[in-house]
């Protein structure tokens, strides 16, 4: 995510990788696919809220490496339940 919007950044003028500039970058993008599903940045703080899973590692038949087993998925909003969220923005609500 950060790649990609400073890339489009710099195509559209920005020349120093300065934090108001990436972060103004950031949020014209409001949401990302990313290989853990759609995440976005939260505009109050600047975190990045996605899908969470906890899971435990297990031998499975069909691979010669151990691989995850998910035993419970919880979406950005629960994973960040317990922490003041004001923000009030369109991408956040």
């Amino acid at each position: 995510m950060m790649a990609q919007r400073i890339k489009k950044a710099v195509e559209a003028g920005m020349t120093t990788l300065d934090k108001a500039a990436i972060i103004q970058a950031l949020e014209q993008e409001p949401r990302y696919m990313t290989p853990m599903g759609e995440a976005y940045f939260r505009c109050i703080d600047h975190q990045i809220v996605r899908d969470i899973g906890a899971g435990r590692i297990v031998k499975v038949p069909e691979y010669d490496f151990p691989v995850e087993e998910e035993l419970v998925r919880l979406s950005g909003e629960e994973a960040l339940s317990g922490i003041g969220q004001n923000c009030k923005c369109d991408v956040c609500k």
